[in-house]
């Protein structure tokens, strides 16, 4: 079982984040042995993110999303400001989203 982190409260309507770019089909990421193509950005301008996190064993899946979001539940998180977040302990990740300056480029797949 995955711990899960909340990172949510209201977000103001003109703080929503904003879907960036759907990456390229052939560009992929390894989730659970499987490959899946990493598919959007999401620039968040806010400082509360409106997700709840979990690890997944060693992912990171969206639990929770505010309904303004371009997140869904279910999508996993690739990389934050472009670095990838698969190795990088879940509490440590809480943190450094709590604390990154704004925008935030998120990286899902889905």
């Amino acid at each position: 079982k995955g711990s899960s982190s909340i990172l949510s409260s209201p977000m103001p309507h003109d703080s929503k984040p904003t879907l960036t770019a759907f990456r390229s089909q052939t560009e992929t990421y390894m989730i659970d042995s499987q490959k899946l193509p990493v598919l959007f950005d999401v620039d968040f301008t806010s400082s509360k993110l409106g997700l709840i996190l979990r690890k997944a064993g060693k992912n990171i899946v969206v639990e929770m999303t505010e309904s303004n979001t371009q997140v869904e539940i279910g999508d996993y998180l690739v990389a934050v400001a472009g670095k990838p977040v698969n190795s990088v302990p879940f509490q440590v990740l809480v943190k450094r989203l709590e604390s990154m300056q704004r925008p935030l480029r998120m990286t899902f797949s889905r």
